[in-house]
């Protein structure tokens, strides 16, 4: 992958933009080998769950500041108009665009459920889930609308996942979501009326843009336009679609596609299906106990729909250390399940498992009986 995206991109014409995108994927690769090129051990992975719950604290600290004082950093949305600046009540934190700091905390909270079968005791593994459960407030006052969108199912996924005994109240509640949300859809006026506004607006600019990726890609057959060119062709109006102004892809797959052309496309998303077509079989069965390595697999083939998903959501992708993070994470977690290096079981004082099953608290009842 590395010699077809990088090498390629370099035999094409690149431009000073160009040359730091593929500096950029250059180093997103070498991460990805750093973490990847020997198996993480237990410790290590504790330690990278250690270093996620940590990160997401750091950002999100600011985030809180933001919501109670509506004040924003002065790196807020760097480059935008200033009158964009002072209308935007969305918050960012320190990442300067409130889509990656939406990315970002979604990535985090998803890496501490994926992580959570290897800490020792429960009340850690509890305080790794429960991001999962702040993140879609967090992101509700960002204005990201696909990471609104995934943030509630990964919390959903945290409950499948650990809570097996809830999986029924957990579909029925869902199907009831699913009737009522429907229903309200079909006879809401002011819903159809916001999807013709929308269509009209910047919906439209982005499946333009999307067409755009497609029209680059065919018209340069099948070649790719080179690195960091999309924005220019656009710009010089080489592909029949009105954008709206906007310039950047918005979509990780269009993005390589219309730059890189077929050869690295295929080879990554052939790479993609090797990762997950062996951990599909986590989701068969219906386990009555979780076990960090059902889980840990299940995360593997989540976090590369989350990343395609979640690949719409910036203006670019390739560029992004977080997108790079989460391909490196990704890979991490593969590897060391091929590895056999994650425990195959909760420890016995998971959450999920009854209390009164518990032998140290069954040897303590009968204690306390013997001394009554």
């Amino acid at each position: 992958l590395a010699l077809a995206w990088v090498g390629w991109g370099f035999f094409q014409p690149y431009s000073h933009a160009g040359f730091a995108e593929l500096m950029s994927i250059g180093l997103g690769l070498m991460t990805v080998a750093a973490l990847t090129l020997e198996p993480a051990s237990l410790r290590t992975l504790r330690a990278f769950a250690a270093g996620w719950g940590l990160a997401w604290v750091v950002a999100c600290a600011p985030a809180v500041v933001e919501i109670v004082t509506g004040a924003r950093l002065p790196n807020y949305l760097e480059g935008s108009p200033e009158h964009i600046r002072l209308a935007s009540r969305d918050i960012a934190s320190f990442f300067v665009n409130p889509n990656l700091f939406a990315y970002f905390i979604t990535l985090a909270a998803f890496q501490l459920v994926a992580l959570a079968g290897v800490a020792e005791r429960r009340i850690i593994r509890m305080l790794m889930l429960l991001p999962a459960a702040i993140t879609p407030v967090f992101v509700l006052y960002s204005g990201s609308r696909l990471a609104l969108l995934v943030s509630p199912l990964v919390l959903l996924w945290a409950l499948w996942a650990w809570w097996p005994q809830g999986r029924r109240a957990l579909v029925t509640l869902g199907a009831t979501a699913l009737a009522v949300g429907g229903f309200v859809v079909l006879y809401s006026p002011r819903f159809w009326a916001r999807i013709e506004v929308e269509s009209q607006g910047s919906t439209q600019g982005r499946l333009n843009l999307y067409r755009s990726g497609v029209h680059l890609w065919a018209d340069s057959f099948g070649f790719g336009v080179g690195a960091g060119r999309f924005e220019t062709e656009i710009a010089r109006g080489a592909a029949p679609y009105d954008t709206q102004g906007a310039i950047n892809p918005h979509a990780g797959i269009f993005e390589l596609m219309s730059q890189y052309g077929l050869l690295p496309t295929a080879i990554a998303i052939a790479c993609l299906v090797v990762v997950v077509w062996p951990r599909l079989k986590a989701f068969a069965g219906g386990a009555t106990q979780p076990t960090s390595l059902t889980v840990a697999e299940q995360s593997v083939c989540i976090s590369v729909v989350l990343m395609l998903v979640l690949s719409f959501a910036n203006s670019t992708f390739l560029d992004s250390p977080i997108a790079w993070l989460h391909v490196a994470s990704l890979s991490m977690m593969s590897v060391a399940l091929s590895a056999g290096t994650f425990p195959t079981r909760v420890p016995p004082e998971s959450a999920s498992e009854p209390w009164a099953s518990r032998p140290q608290l069954r040897a303590y009842a009968a204690s306390l009986a013997s001394w009554s």
